[in-house]
């Protein structure tokens, strides 16, 4: 009876030695805790947007009906609008980004993991200091998107 159970612990020893790996290592990558974190921030930003959307639609309601400054209050509407499109473009490219990067640092986990190495070629590691995933947001964040209210401006070429 002794030898049976030293011969249970010993089996439960080497099947919970077993090596296996980790389904969620990809999620550890400081790259998708960085989206992560600019993904809440977006979020957040677009609700303050939908405040002054709705702020700036009233504004403009209350323009229309004192027949005061319409043209400025629907300016400010429609750029408050603008910017909520912006945000919320930003928001679906960084779910998108997320995703892509939790599968390309998943593949590189189990490459790793049946090569047997410890070590992770981890690009963001490498790319740290160029943040190219910062400058992306801040370039999108940069654009000039022409709201319905502004005018095309007129070329000056001398016609």
């Amino acid at each position: 009876m002794k030898n049976y159970f030293i011969l249970f612990l010993l089996s439960i020893f080497l099947i919970s030695g077993c090596r296996k790996p980790d389904p969620s290592a990809h999620l550890k990558s400081p790259e998708i805790s960085y989206l992560e974190s600019k993904l809440a921030e977006v979020t957040t930003e677009i609700i303050d947007i939908k405040f002054l959307v709705a702020e700036n639609f009233a504004e403009y309601q209350k323009s229309i009906e004192s027949q005061s400054n319409i043209k400025a209050r629907r300016t400010k509407y429609f750029q408050a609008i603008d910017r909520l499109e912006r945000a919320n473009q930003n928001r679906l490219w960084l779910e998108k980004k997320i995703e892509s990067v939790k599968f390309e640092a998943k593949k590189r986990y189990l490459i790793a993991y049946n090569n047997k190495t410890e070590e992770q070629t981890d690009t963001w590691q490498i790319n740290r200091d160029n943040m190219p995933i910062q400058k992306l947001i801040e370039a999108r964040a940069t654009l000039k998107i022409r709201s319905p209210a502004e005018p095309k401006q007129a070329s000056s070429g001398g016609h």
